[in-house]
Formats: C-alpha cells, structure tokens, sequence
C-alpha cells in the first residue's frame, strides 16, 4: 500500500499525520506549492520512528526540511538539517555511548531517467554525491519522494567505521578517561573478558590438508 504524505498538510502539529490509519512516509512532489513546503519530523510526530529504530532506537531526533520546486517543476531543491545521536560501541575500551550527529541537508531532486531493458549502460546510484559545499542529486519516481528511505541512509552514512569518543586537549578519552597517547587498551584491562572459545579454530580441526594435519 503506498503511503503519501499531502504537501498541503501541516505536520507540526503535536501528533502524527496519518493515511488511512497509517504513518505517512512519501512526498507527492506534484503537492508542493511554488512558494516551497516546510516539513518538520521528530519522535512525537512519529513518522520516521519505525524506520530510523534500526540505527537511533529510542534516541530523540529532530528532522526539519524545506521542498521547493526549482526548473519547470521537475527539479526540487531540499534544505535542512538532522539532529539526533548515534547508540555506539568504543572501538577502544568497548564500553557504550553516543555520538551528536548535527548534519545539514542540501539536496537537489530530480525525476530518475528510465532506462531500455536491453541498455548496455551500467545503471548508477539514485543518490549521486557532488562537492560538500555542493547539492547531491536525488533522483524520484513517479513524482513521489520517499523521505524514510532518504533519512534511513543519510544518517546511515555518517555512522563512523571505527566508532570513538573525543578526547581533550590532554588526550585523556571523554568516556573512560584513560589517556590516548599514553595508554593500549586489551583485554586485560579491568571490565574486560577475553573471548575463551575459539569457532573458526573447532571448525578447522576436520579440514583435511592443513599444516599440521
């Protein structure tokens, strides 16, 4: 069932938009009015609350943007910001907290070209990145934005690879305190058990032809 979201809709209101009983998640384009549509979505208008559990839980977000119609209606320039923190786990010590995530947006939508089925050309990302100082392009279908999937993978991008705390001008790690420059982290560390059983290891014994067999 698609769920649409009417432009003309006031979502700042204290609670959630529906369709039918169900949270909205897409954009009809076509809706927005020459002058541009402001949007705002959080944990209490709750739109996004079933999409972003995966990567924020319960986290409290804020999620606010601007769609305005650009050249000949097709293209739409979206602007805002995301402000919410990301649950991790300390590549160093282990232990958990949360990093701010205060991102800006500035995008450009434009209508995605379809393509012949029997094309040779390689079919590229609906999401092409430019300059950061530059607008990405988004492409849409059907005049209809998907701004769950858009959110979804925005903040799931700036997840970082080696998650870590920042540490003071004295090196010291805001969350355990150990000094960085100073200091390995293993563990023999205090709070941390080393692992006992060893799978890859148990699931090599019966493989023929290893050293040693």
């Amino acid at each position: 069932m698609l769920l649409t979201l009417n432009a003309g809709q006031d979502r700042r209101g204290p609670g959630p938009v529906f369709f039918k009983g169900i949270l909205c998640m897409i954009i009809s384009l076509h809706e927005i009015p020459p002058g541009g549509k402001h949007f705002v979505c959080n944990n209490l208008t709750a739109e996004l609350n079933e999409i972003l559990q995966d990567l924020i839980g319960t986290i409290p977000y804020q999620i606010e943007f601007t769609i305005r119609p650009q050249f000949l209606k097709t293209t739409f320039e979206m602007t805002g910001f995301i402000k919410t923190e990301l649950p991790e786990d300390c590549s160093r010590c282990g232990m958990d907290f949360t990093l701010p995530l205060n991102k800006k947006i500035k995008e450009l939508l434009m209508p995605g070209l379809e393509q012949p089925r029997k094309s040779k050309y390689v079919k590229t990302s609906p999401i092409t990145e430019t300059d950061s100082d530059q607008a990405s392009v988004i492409e849409y279908k059907n005049g209809q934005f998907d701004v769950g999937e858009y959110f979804h993978e925005s903040i799931a991008m700036e997840m970082p690879y080696i998650p870590a705390p920042e540490e003071n001008e004295k090196g010291d790690c805001s969350l355990c305190g150990k000094n960085l420059k100073n200091c390995s982290f293993g563990y023999e560390d205090e709070g941390f058990d080393e692992p006992t059983s060893r799978p890859f290891k148990e699931l090599l014994k019966g493989v023929k032809g290893l050293p040693g067999k």
